[in-house]
């Protein structure tokens, strides 16, 4: 496992980078508020979706699933999530999670970047 910190104006944000690293107990530690989104393709939904939402149980979970496949990495689907979070009154507090890798980790992590930070 790899820990990085990424260092903003106002804040430290611990981000872990490796295979099978996050541990539920891990995972709530780092959720600042009730409010989750997790955003996810329809393989990995499939197989892991069900259960990390049986694990946070007690928050408010938001899900957005998008087709499997790097052709969807594009403007269109970061626009799609971006209105999907702006519908569902998200605001700068609620906790993105990407559920999955690749494509999933682009465009969460930049969609997450770019949710109302100005």
């Amino acid at each position: 496992m790899i820990k990085k910190t990424l260092r903003t104006q106002t804040n430290n944000v611990p981000i872990f980078i490796g295979d099978k690293i996050i541990s539920i107990s891990l995972l709530k530690s780092l959720i600042k508020s009730k409010d989750v989104v997790i955003i996810t393709n329809v393989i990995v939904a499939k197989y892991h979706l069900k259960n990390l939402k049986n694990k946070l149980r007690g928050f408010n979970i938001l899900t957005y699933i998008i087709s499997d496949g790097e052709k969807y990495k594009n403007i269109k689907t970061l626009y799609k999530i971006q209105d999907f979070l702006v519908k569902n009154n998200c605001d700068r507090q609620v906790n993105i999670i990407a559920l999955g890798g690749g494509v999933i980790g682009d465009l969460v992590g930049l969609a997450a970047d770019l949710f109302l930070r100005g």
